[in-house]
């Protein structure tokens, strides 16, 4: 078992990292990537919005959704099972999450009980790009032993 894992986030891409605490060397393991974010908004929506009939009898367009907001919430979904599963199985000990902050937010709604258990910390920035250094010097919290 790994004492400490590491998630960096943000609508399109996850990184997964281990180490022994935020100050030991981490190492990338494991990655996402969420194409569809990627795409166009109207790539994305496949028919027109669906039309209703209003209280006045007046036929309108539904609202459209937010096409890319979906495909951000199924991604933010795919990761949190990813690391429930890994939870369930005593692969990690402590979790720190790094996210942008609007990735952090639908992350933290779908953190699984296992996964909630072990988060260390967040710190509510996009460091997706980030080398390893760079991440480590974000973390602060260092794991109980």
């Amino acid at each position: 078992m790994s004492n400490l894992w590491v998630l960096v986030a943000d609508s399109s891409k996850a990184r997964f990292f281990q180490g022994i605490s935020p100050h030991s060397e981490l190492k990338e393991f494991h990655g996402m990537v969420n194409q569809e974010v990627r795409l166009k908004e109207h790539d994305l929506i496949t028919d027109k919005p669906g039309r209703f009939k209003d209280d006045r009898g007046n036929t309108r367009a539904s609202n459209e959704t937010n096409a890319k907001g979906h495909e951000t919430d199924k991604f933010a979904k795919d990761i949190t099972s990813y690391l429930e599963k890994f939870a369930n199985q005593n692969k990690f000990k402590h979790l720190s999450i790094v996210a942008e902050p609007k990735m952090m937010g639908r992350l933290r709604s779908s953190l699984g009980n296992q996964t909630s258990q072990r988060v260390l910390e967040q710190v509510s920035k996009n460091l997706t790009t980030s080398d390893e250094q760079a991440i480590r010097e974000h973390l602060e919290r260092i794991p109980v032993q």
